[in-house]
């Protein structure tokens, strides 16, 4: 006898959903990045030195950190450990 619980299956989905969709946008970004990193030391070679691969993504990961908390609400920056209580707290919680 098999027990299948009725809500194991969408979260499953989503989460591979939502993986897919981040794994995506990750390959996007870092094929765009990786473009615009190659053209830049191409017209500026004094600017390719030892470390500046992992400068450039530090910099640009903080950049985009940065924009997407000041152009969204704070909910999506919510620890998962703190989900339920920032959701509970700001009236989201949802019975």
């Amino acid at each position: 006898m098999k027990i299948v619980l009725s809500n194991v299956a969408p979260m499953t989905m989503r989460h591979e959903s939502w993986n897919r969709f981040c794994q995506n946008t990750s390959n996007r970004l870092a094929i765009e990045a990786l473009q615009l990193f190659k053209a830049h030391l191409n017209d500026n070679r004094q600017d390719d030195q030892p470390g500046c691969g992992r400068e450039f993504l530090d910099s640009i990961c903080l950049g985009i950190r940065k924009k997407f908390e000041l152009s969204l609400s704070q909910r999506y920056f919510v620890s998962k450990e703190d989900c339920t209580k920032f959701h509970i707290s700001k009236g989201w919680f949802k019975s």
